[in-house]
């Protein structure tokens, strides 16, 4: 990406990018469990806080959330490599998760209990995703092209 190999580019979170950025939509965050139905719920808790392997800017963000509404750490924690395993443990019932919207399986969420995370200001936790591009890449025809398709299946704000 920084040796301007690519024409356009679809990152998850603050992209570092001094050329074009595009934000294409915001992905809620949500606890997942099927047992608790409150984050009040969480500081008594005995039950493991399922993460998956991410990126490190996901795993901060989650962790500063955490941090200001609980000051210490979850207790018992499991880590799993892939958000899908992550997802199933805790639509099983195995403990909690904390899960962006777009990982979420409407066909199964009656089975748990999903709880929209907001920070310390009152405001929706979420993830950015965002199209960056450089100017010259963005003239190309065939990058208008994608973007003209991209337009029209995407919600982009």
């Amino acid at each position: 990406m920084y040796e301007n190999r690519f024409h356009i580019g679809i990152v998850r979170g603050k992209p570092n990018w001094n050329g074009m950025a595009i934000r294409l939509f915001a992905d809620q965050f949500y606890l997942v469990d099927r047992e608790i139905w409150s984050l009040d719920q969480l500081i008594h808790a005995d039950r493991p806080f399922i993460q998956f392997k991410s990126d490190s800017t996901y795993s901060l963000h989650i962790q500063q959330w955490w941090h200001e509404r609980f000051r210490t750490m979850p207790v018992r924690t499991v880590m799993v490599d892939q958000i899908e395993t992550c997802k199933q443990l805790a639509y099983h019932g195995v403990g909690y998760a904390i899960l962006p919207e777009m990982a979420l399986d409407d066909r199964e969420q009656h089975r748990v209990h999903l709880i929209p995370l907001k920070n310390k200001h009152g405001e929706w936790m979420t993830r950015d995703t965002w199209l960056i591009s450089s100017e010259t890449a963005w003239s190309l025809p065939q990058v208008q092209s994608f973007w003209k398709v991209l337009r029209q299946f995407s919600p982009l704000s």
